[in-house]
């Protein structure tokens, strides 16, 4: 049976309702619908734009996954941040996959910062991205051939011990295809990494729709905890971990704060991303974004 547009891509329920309206502030100022599934509370972007169309929306130089800029503060404190999660990453890796296997593959790579961290210390890497710009950096700065998307449909079954998908999964169009894929590729042991924005995090909820890990209309797919639960057991995942991402609180909330006031971002960005972080702390479940780790189900 094909499913409608406005299905919900996790349970089927038919019958969305309005849930928030938000504007791209990063490249076409155009507002797109959020929809909230009555039945399993999953949030998704309404008549987003196709995947032949999606790729002018990231056609913009604050758009830092894919130009790597350093302009302005925020930019620049996310370069500082980025360096410091890379060696968490890899030691977050390497704790739930200790064994003698070292294949990764990285969907949703941007511009190679993870992929050569991990190539230089031991790791055989292969990474796939959509943007032509993010591709070509990443070949003439780290000499990384990263792929197009397409050939996720290439690899041979089981080929990785390790699959990671950080801030990638809420922008493929295909979201339940993109598990099947996963679950392909990956080894009968193998770890799965995915991190995403939590929609049910303090700062998602002190900002509302000028929250700025919507991100509409790049952000297809809006998952809190639960939803995310239920969507990796509807695709034969099993959730065995789940970690804070405590640095995007920060970030975020002056991105946030920056559509109020360009001068007061950092401070009171600090201050949103402080108190984000404190009740984080208190309950998991309100972090920021969160990094969760799975395997395949027997």
């Amino acid at each position: 049976m094909t499913s409608h547009p406005d299905d919900c891509p996790i349970c089927g329920n038919a019958s969305p309702v309005f849930h928030l309206a938000c504007r791209d502030t990063t490249v076409s100022q155009r507002t797109f619908d959020l929809v909230r599934c009555t039945a399993c509370d999953f949030v998704w972007t309404q008549n987003p734009p196709s995947p032949d169309e999606i790729g002018r929306y990231y056609q913009s130089e604050d758009y830092i996954a894919h130009t790597d800029t350093r302009e302005g503060w925020v930019n620049r404190l996310f370069h500082v941040g980025r360096n410091w999660m890379l060696g968490r990453k890899r030691r977050l890796i390497r704790k739930f996959h200790p064994g003698d296997g070292r294949k990764l593959l990285d969907i949703g790579c941007g511009t190679g910062y993870f992929l050569a961290h991990m190539r230089d210390k031991g790791w055989q890497v292969a990474g796939v991205e959509p943007g032509d710009g993010a591709r070509a950096f990443a070949r003439s700065v780290f000499g990384l051939d990263i792929l197009p998307s397409e050939a996720l449909d290439h690899f041979p079954s089981g080929q990785f011990d390790v699959i990671t998908l950080w801030h990638a999964l809420e922008h493929i169009h295909d979201l339940n295809g993109a598990a099947a894929r996963c679950r392909n590729l990956l080894r009968e042991d193998g770890l799965l990494v995915i991190a995403l924005p939590n929609r049910n995090s303090w700062d998602a909820n002190h900002y509302g729709s000028p929250w700025a890990a919507w991100d509409v209309p790049r952000h297809l797919w809006h998952f809190s905890p639960e939803t995310f639960r239920i969507w990796a057991k509807k695709n034969g995942l099993s959730l065995f971990a789940t970690k804070r991402m405590m640095l995007d609180a920060f970030y975020i909330s002056m991105l946030s704060e920056r559509t109020r006031s360009r001068l007061l971002a950092p401070a009171l960005g600090l201050i949103s991303g402080l108190i984000s972080n404190g009740v984080a702390l208190w309950n998991k479940d309100r972090c920021s974004s969160l990094i969760y780790l799975l395997r395949k189900k027997p």
